[in-house]
């Protein structure tokens, strides 16, 4: 269902938007902020080793400081409504940063993947449901508000996909394609 070539990653069709273009520049700026705030708290380094060890104290710094999705089972799909024909989704669930899930449109037939959450994507491996081929696939996360003036609240932001819409109801036929990949990969 989802094919790609080796030499380029899957994505899906997303809508072109001013937040689509503004948006890797505005977590590049932040990212940077953050990166100078943990600058000025690690001392001065002499070795290379004391500068990779201040490099990975800071980025550690920085992932702690985005939002993450927690354990629990999460629709995500193209449209803000569920089961829309010709939109794609994915019903995953999260445990310690393990994800294994599905892709599906509906009415039609579905793709199991496993991977990691980070702070940055969810890294994944999609095996196409037809040939059993596995193919990676990495989605960006994003932080979502509620509204601009959440902006400035800690802790307002929430987890999100880029080119995703979160969805509050999990299907029972959302459940099934879930199960039949979990015990896929639990073998």
């Amino acid at each position: 269902m989802f094919k790609q070539t080796s030499k380029t990653k899957q994505t899906f069709p997303q809508k072109s938007s001013f937040a689509a273009i503004f948006l890797p520049l505005s977590l590049l700026l932040l990212g940077a902020s953050a990166l100078a705030t943990v600058a000025r708290e690690v001392p001065a380094v002499n070795s290379a080793e004391d500068q990779n060890r201040s490099l990975n104290i800071a980025q550690n710094s920085l992932e702690r400081n985005l939002p993450t999705l927690g354990n629990g089972t999460y629709i995500y799909g193209q449209s803000a409504e569920p089961d829309q024909l010709g939109n794609a989704y994915m019903v995953f669930e999260v445990q310690d940063n393990r994800v294994v899930g599905a892709f599906y449109m509906p009415h039609s037939s579905f793709d199991c993947f496993h991977g990691t959450l980070t702070a940055q994507e969810m890294a994944l491996t999609v095996i196409d449901s037809y040939e059993q081929i596995a193919h990676p696939y990495s989605i960006a996360l994003e932080q979502q508000f509620p509204n601009t003036a959440d902006r400035n609240q800690p802790g307002a932001a929430t987890f999100g996909l880029q080119g995703f819409h979160q969805i509050s109801t999990v299907s029972a036929n959302d459940q099934r394609m879930l199960q039949v990949c979990q015990s896929d990969f639990a073998q």
